[in-house]
């Protein structure tokens, strides 16, 4: 009797699942990817001896491709993959110096694509204090 009940139950709930399935829209596909970055140091002394920084994602590494991607419209020096398998950029300080401006927040942008077969754009931005070597301590100018 139970089994009865069960099949009088179930194809109705089967057609219903089917049909909203095929009377829902399906979601337009997005034109990028959102990501993340975290540019490391937080605050970058183009006067110190710091010759590069890192800029880390959280894009998978193997879904990068490296020769596409830019920071600030300059390509890259060097790129790795982090101890949790996502796509690192380091930057040569004397590259990009020439796009920020000293004593004031300035957006570090990072962009490229993906290499699959429909490759993806990605893009993200974070705010970093630029400083110049302070000539004396607490100076950020």
């Amino acid at each position: 009797m139970n089994n009865s009940l069960f099949k009088k139950i179930s194809r109705p709930v089967v057609a219903g699942v089917l049909l909203l399935l095929l009377l829902v829209p399906f979601a337009p596909k997005a034109h990028g990817l959102d990501i993340a970055i975290d540019v490391a140091p937080n605050i970058i002394n183009v006067g110190g001896s710091m010759e590069r920084f890192v800029i880390h994602t959280n894009i998978s590494y193997g879904l990068v491709d490296p020769g596409t991607v830019k920071v600030n419209d300059v390509p890259l020096y060097a790129w790795k993959m982090d101890s949790l398998g996502f796509f690192d950029a380091i930057v040569l300080m004397s590259d990009v110096e020439g796009t920020l401006e000293v004593g004031m927040e300035n957006a570090i942008t990072l962009d490229g694509w993906t290499n699959g077969i429909e490759p993806e754009f990605f893009s993200a931005s974070e705010d970093v204090l630029i400083i110049d070597k302070a000539s004396r301590p607490g100076l950020l100018r």
